[in-house]
């Protein structure tokens, strides 16, 4: 820890107590220097009481992480949305083919209402026709011209009895049709009513799951800058969950929960990994395939992330979509290489980590 003196000369240890602690809201918790105090023991209980707070601090933010972890990665509801989503495409056709079902059933029915009529007219223009043939034929005998041609309108008006009837029929048979579309289109509305109240309560949850995150992760980082001092090994969770979290904020900003900005995806040097791997003086640590990994790999998460607002900006969603598919996988290896390197610092001798603190009620 560093040791820093926040005590102005010629004040008492009690003051200088309470300067230290005014202090401690706004900065990493760092000891008094006991040699600038009367009461030697005074100074050392109140380090100690700041160790004790550190401590606590460290595994509460562990565990932070640790629930930051959970959620973010929350891919169930992702995974859910986009089925839903999916599922919805094919009632949204669904709907529009009973739309247009419903529309030429209605444009049959009239073409078959139209068709009974015309069967009707022909029916009734015939029938005088018939009745003056049938009494010529019984009182005067027909050249054979005349035979054919009565025999041709008898055959006509048979023709239109039974265009006629089938007509009818068609027309009952319609009347089925429409009632079966009735039934049909309203299930399909009911249906496609239903994926719509399921996709909005998709969003609204993941949504819900959105701000808890946020707060979460705005807690965490808090906690990270100022009232902790974690070891080396923790730092390596800290900078998988918050690349975890980058790309929960990527699907995030596809899905429109939130507008990132390009600046917070095009910068990786000024991301806390950036920064702790250029400022990394252990030649041992750097020089490590897991770190050389681990650093190709971020490197990678975020140029698929930048390519993913990218790609979102200008409407591309479905490269977008591809994008960040390729952004969280870039996130599992990081993942991994992180692990490794982890494991090595073990190895060699960072013996120093949290232990996550699991609460029971």
């Amino acid at each position: 820890m560093q040791w820093i003196k926040y005590i102005p000369d010629g004040e008492t240890d009690l003051a200088r107590l309470m300067s230290a602690m005014e202090n401690l809201g706004s900065q990493k918790f760092d000891m008094v220097d006991e040699e600038a105090f009367e009461d030697k023991e005074l100074a050392g209980a109140f380090n100690k009481m700041l160790s004790g707070i550190v401590e606590h601090n460290n595994h509460f933010l562990m565990r932070i992480n640790d629930a930051q972890t959970r959620i973010a990665d929350n891919t169930s509801v992702k995974n859910l949305i986009e089925q839903v989503k999916t599922q919805k495409k094919p009632i949204d056709d669904m709907k529009q083919a009973s739309e247009y079902l419903r529309f030429h059933a209605e444009e049959n029915e009239a073409k078959q209402v139209e068709l009974i009529a015309l069967s009707k007219q022909a029916e009734s223009t015939l029938k005088p026709i018939m009745l003056q043939l049938k009494a010529e034929r019984e009182t005067t005998e027909m050249d054979e011209e005349a035979e054919w041609l009565c025999d041709s309108l008898e055959q006509v008006a048979e023709f239109v009895k039974a265009l006629k009837k089938i007509s009818q029929d068609l027309y009952q048979q319609e009347n089925i049709k429409s009632t079966f579309f009735d039934i049909f289109d309203e299930g399909i509305g009911k249906l496609h009513s239903n994926y719509s109240e399921l996709l909005e309560n998709c969003f609204q949850n993941g949504y819900r799951l959105y701000r808890i995150s946020r707060d979460i992760d705005n807690a965490r980082n808090d906690m990270y800058r100022t009232n902790s001092n974690i070891t080396k090994i923790d730092r390596t969770k800290i900078f998988v969950v918050d690349h975890l979290t980058l790309t929960w904020r990527l699907y995030n900003n596809l899905i429109e929960y939130e507008q990132l900005k390009i600046t917070q995806l095009n910068n990786p040097d000024r991301c806390k990994f950036g920064l702790w791997y250029r400022s990394m003086e252990d030649s041992c640590l750097k020089e490590s395939p897991a770190f050389k990994d681990a650093f190709d790999f971020h490197e990678k998460l975020h140029d698929h992330a930048v390519a993913c607002y990218i790609a979102k900006e200008a409407s591309e969603i479905q490269t977008a979509m591809e994008e960040f598919e390729l952004a969280l996988e870039m996130w599992g290896k990081f993942a991994e290489s992180m692990e490794q390197l982890a494991e090595f610092m073990r190895q060699i001798g960072f013996a120093e980590e949290t232990e996550v603190w699991v609460f029971k009620p």
